[in-house]
Order: C-alpha cells, then structure tokens, then sequence
C-alpha cells in the first residue's frame, strides 16, 4: 500500500499533463483553422498561454516526484532541542520552537512524545527530546 501510495502521485500528475496536452491540442487546432473566427482564436490564444503555463509548472512537479527517495525517508525521528547560551531568552525560544514543531507534526498527523525535558527557569526548555512517528517522517 505504501508503494501504491507513492506511485499513485506520479501517475495522477502524468494523467493530469495527459489531459493538458489534449486539451492544448484542442485549442491549437481551432487557432489554425481558418473557418474559425478572432474572438474564437483570441480564446483559443488565451486559453493555450494558460494550459501552457500549467503544463510548465505541472512537468516540474513530476521531474521533484520522479526523484529517487531515500530509504531513510520513511523512519520516524529523534529530535533534540537545547538552548544555547543567552539565558532565560534561549529557554523561552527553544519553547517556542518546540510549539512550531509540535504544531507542524499535528498538521502533518504525526505522532510526537516527549522523551525527556528539562525545564527553563522562565518557562521554555534547556533541552527536550521528542519521538516524532509518523508517515514519512
């Protein structure tokens, strides 16, 4: 299911492109025939820069999906916050950095659990391991 799952991206982006370019056929071919009038071929002009544009942006998206991945990809992580030196300031920001984090976890629904923390005295961290698990961590 997990191969299914990464493939399944690749092929709706081709079938996507495959229904552009049909459709970039369709509005080329009323540009060049000449029964047509110039409103259709101002629409059709317009309509070809637009699916033009998106063919573009849509063949970039599948060359970043075509990229091998890295085996190490799909593992869950350790992650350690320490303050550095400057005070309750680095405690109070190595807080507010786990809350970024935690809030990006939950977005991606992950799973985080704090392995060990060590309080700030001014609220914040000194240091904090977090397990992050998840789908493609």
């Amino acid at each position: 299911m997990s191969e299914r799952s990464k493939s399944e991206e690749i092929v709706n982006a081709f079938e996507q492109h495959n229904l552009l370019t049909t459709d970039y056929t369709g509005s080329d071919e009323i540009l060049r025939d000449s029964d047509s009038d110039e409103e259709m071929k101002g629409m059709a002009r317009e309509e070809m820069r637009e699916i033009g544009a998106q063919m573009t942006e849509l063949e970039e998206a599948i060359k970043v999906l075509m990229l091998p991945t890295d085996p190490l990809d799909d593992r869950n992580i350790l992650l350690e916050i320490r303050a550095g030196t400057g005070g309750s300031e680095a405690n109070i920001f190595s807080g507010d950095l786990y809350d970024v984090y935690r809030k990006y976890c939950s977005a991606q629904k992950w799973n985080v659990k704090i392995m060990d923390e060590s309080q700030g005295d001014d609220g914040g961290f000194k240091s904090l391991t977090l397990e992050i698990s998840g789908d493609r961590v």
